[in-house]
């Protein structure tokens, strides 16, 4: 699946509420009147890939929306007066001059009610909604996931919007050597997170509708790295997995792989619980079982990096060295800004 390639502003988004077959997401402009209308703001959010750039018809954006009469409480979905169901996948197609709704026609059953809304993206069967007050989502490296905080309003509020966030943190990984390293290594057969603060990854994210906070559990035994390329500074992304595969080490820094996961709360210093984040590179000749490469951090001052990892994105260059030697370098771009950072093994 191809991905888009995301440059950290926000735009305001119009709305076009899909029915829940995906096959058949069309947008239904609205006139003036009764009908429930939306409009969105990305803060850092149709794939599941990061979302990358603005909204606009040839990159859309398509989240899951809910709505209810009761705040935080969505186990029964608020239906209108003729019986249409507030819910539904919702396709952002354009940079907010357009207001949209439901195909169903969902409308305000009078002038003094008020309604909730949450949106969770991707679309789709992504995000298990439990007794309406809270969703669940699993991390698999690939998916990106984003939460709209709830909304509410009255008919006479006009368009109610949303502010969509990233959850996760964004890894890519460049690999570079020279003539006589790219030799001994042999090709990358395989990346994955090995740790997050020198403990197994997380591998699933939450959220209580009641707290605005999303809560990161699971462990997994590793995270897996995508295959990716840049090519005249446009990155694809895949579903294939670094896994198996035979990816040759340039002698010049070379994107190969990106990984989604879940994003840690940074500390200073380095070592151990101290590393953010732990890869393990794979090579067909001196690293057939691996080899850690610890990540450390740092800010835009040059400091130790301190805090929450959300909505951020590390390229991460790999530099296969000689005698049995891999070091790396992390900078922060494009998501949201953070520093740098780096590591050695």
């Amino acid at each position: 699946m191809k991905m888009n390639k995301y440059y950290a502003f926000a735009a305001f988004a119009s709305l076009v509420l899909a029915s829940c077959n995906n096959d058949d997401n069309v947008a239904v402009e609205l006139s003036q009147g009764q009908e429930i209308r939306f409009g969105a703001q990305t803060i850092t959010a149709d794939t599941r890939a990061p979302f990358d750039g603005t909204i606009s018809s040839t990159n859309k954006l398509t989240a899951h929306i809910i709505g209810s009469a009761s705040s935080n409480s969505y186990a029964t979905i608020y239906t209108d007066n003729a019986g249409a169901e507030a819910k539904g996948d919702i396709t952002f197609e354009d940079n907010g001059t357009t207001e949209y709704g439901f195909p169903s026609g969902v409308k305000w059953k009078d002038g003094t009610t008020t309604l909730y809304f949450r949106g969770f993206y991707p679309a789709g069967s992504v995000w298990t909604i439990a007794a309406g007050a809270s969703a669940t989502a699993t991390i698999d490296g690939k998916t990106d996931l984003m939460l709209a905080p709830e909304v509410s309003g009255q008919q006479a509020d006009g368009a109610l919007n949303f502010a969509f966030s990233h959850l996760l943190t964004k890894l890519h990984v460049k690999v570079v050597g020279n003539a006589t390293t790219v030799a001994d290594w042999g090709d990358i057969t395989k990346i994955e997170l090995d740790k997050a603060l020198n403990a197994s990854p997380k591998n699933s994210v939450s959220q209580t509708f009641s707290d605005p906070s999303a809560t990161y559990t699971g462990s997994a035994t590793a995270i897996p790295f995508f295959q990716a390329t840049e090519a005249d500074g446009k990155i694809t992304y895949t579903d294939d997995a670094l896994t198996g595969k035979t990816v040759s080490v340039a002698t010049t820094p070379e994107l190969v792989a990106y990984a989604l996961v879940a994003p840690v709360d940074a500390v200073d210093g380095s070592g151990d619980v101290k590393d953010e984040y732990t890869l393990k590179v794979y090579t067909s000749t001196k690293a057939t079982d691996g080899k850690e490469v610890a990540i450390n951090l740092k800010g835009t001052d040059g400091t130790d990096y301190t805090g929450s990892t959300a909505g951020k994105k590390f390229d991460i260059t790999i530099q296969f060295r000689g005698e049995g030697q891999i070091t790396a370098t992390a900078t922060v771009t494009e998501w949201e800004d953070g520093g740098s950072g780096n590591g050695t093994m």
